[in-house]
């Protein structure tokens, strides 16, 4: 026969007795590394019939005969795109559930930090073993690690914000929104490849801000980062998630170069390539002067472009 491509079926498992039907396997893959609350099985099928009215009938189904039928009355040519929508939505969640792993992460380290005490404030060759000591929050390595994976946990909840409205918006109207789903597709795939593997590091970094204590189990950092680390890899590789969203830019360049409209918003910055002779260099912004300027979100979004046309440019 031919193949239509992956399809949807219901199929029932178990007897009224909750026993496996026949040719049904069902088991538990074993003990993981971390979230062993959360059962992870496999299925193993063998000469299982599924009836033909099991499929999920919404864009097309199968006749009698063996017909095989395809629900296009009413729908754009470009509808199929919106198949990506369950994908890029596991993409989106695993966005915004880096920003509160990382957060809940920084959270016990910080506190911990705050009244752990280590090295003596005086260190002349006088000074007492019950001398007064340093919080350690207050080293200047410590409070680096800290306060950089906090900003980050606040970073990936603001960009996890727009995605999401982004993602809403396409879910409520696929057709009239289907232009914003490539755009969508490259920054849910780059986010989530950046977002969960920096979460993953972050929380390692943490839990060892917090010395031998964050070893122990009781510390709720230790069994957090050992539970989070799968989503580095899961729903994408980090690698093939940022190739994703190098393949995208690299497809708007070539577009801006040969005067094409640009697609989506986020790739607006690439219109100054359409000048084969223009030098990223020349859109430099100006040396910062003040600590005041990276507070302005204009000059931070000339920072990100240039950035990004440089990169794009001598990558082509």
């Amino acid at each position: 026969g031919k193949e239509h491509g992956v399809h949807v079926f219901m199929v029932q498992l178990r007897d009224e007795n909750l026993e496996p039907l026949p040719g049904i396997e069902v088991g538990d893959i074993g003990t993981k590394a971390g979230e062993n609350e959360v059962d992870i099985g496999y299925l193993r099928m063998k000469n299982v019939r599924v009836p033909r009215k099991h499929m999920m009938e919404k864009k097309s189904h199968v006749d009698p005969d063996g017909t095989y039928v395809k629900h296009s009355a009413g729908q754009s040519s470009g509808d199929d795109k919106t198949h990506y929508l369950t994908m890029m939505t596991a993409r989106v969640m695993m966005v915004a559930g880096a920003s509160v792993f990382l957060a809940k992460g920084a959270t016990i380290a910080i506190r911990y930090n705050a009244v752990r005490k280590q090295g003596f404030k005086n260190t002349g060759a006088d000074q007492s073993f019950k001398g007064e000591e340093n919080q350690i929050i207050d080293y200047k390595m410590n409070q680096y690690i800290l306060l950089k994976e906090l900003s980050l946990a606040f970073a990936i909840r603001i960009t996890s914000n727009w995605l999401s409205d982004k993602l809403m918006a396409i879910q409520q109207d696929p057709i009239a929104m289907g232009g914003d789903i490539p755009e969508l597709h490259a920054s849910a795939a780059g986010l989530k490849g950046y977002c969960c593997n920096a979460t993953a590091i972050g929380l390692e970094e943490l839990r060892k801000c917090c010395g031998g204590a964050g070893y122990l189990q009781a510390s709720g950092i230790a069994p957090l980062e050992a539970d989070y680390k799968w989503r580095a890899t899961a729903e994408g590789d980090t690698t093939v998630m940022l190739l994703q969203t190098a393949r995208y830019l690299m497809k708007a360049a070539s577009a801006a170069a040969s005067g094409n409209p640009l697609p989506g918003s986020l790739a607006s910055a690439l219109s100054p390539l359409k000048n084969p002779n223009f030098n990223p260099f020349d859109a430099k912004p100006r040396a910062s002067t003040t600590w005041k300027d990276y507070c302005d979100l204009d000059y931070l979004m000339k920072l990100f472009e240039f950035r990004t046309l440089a990169q794009v440019k001598f990558l082509r």
